[in-house]
């Protein structure tokens, strides 16, 4: 809490000094933004094995897209799972989000997976992203 004592009599300083306290604890960075506070790197895996990737994000996103080279999936509350592809599904949970790979091929290992996390708040679109 920050206390700070005006003179009653003067309304213009009082607008003054709130305006310099707001800029000053902008400048600081107490405003809260949407991260991804973990990922995983993708482990060893056999050909025909399962893989599973996921980024957390430090709060819930309203989106989380997968992103596998040229395919996209676009996950939200209302649709939590979706099948990018016969062998790849997608899910969020909260602030998880999670990237199912199953029956290993051999091109999965050169193809470039990242994952965006977008929330929109108060008008502002929030959003981070990480390459897996």
């Amino acid at each position: 809490m920050v206390k700070m004592l005006v003179p009653s009599s003067s309304p213009r300083l009082l607008q003054s000094s709130v305006i310099t306290v707001c800029v000053w604890l902008g400048l600081i960075g107490l405003s809260v933004s949407l991260q991804i506070a973990d990922s995983n790197e993708p482990s060893p895996a056999l050909l025909g094995e399962s893989v599973e990737l996921f980024c957390r994000s430090d709060d819930v996103p309203d989106l989380c897209v997968w992103t596998l080279d040229d395919t996209s999936c676009k996950l939200s509350d209302t649709s939590p799972e979706l099948q990018c592809t016969d062998r790849i599904l997608a899910s969020l949970d909260g602030g998880l989000c999670k990237l199912t790979i199953e029956n290993i091929e051999e091109d999965d290992a050169f193809n470039h997976y990242s994952c965006l996390f977008i929330s929109i708040v108060d008008g502002e679109v929030e959003k981070d992203s990480r390459e897996i």
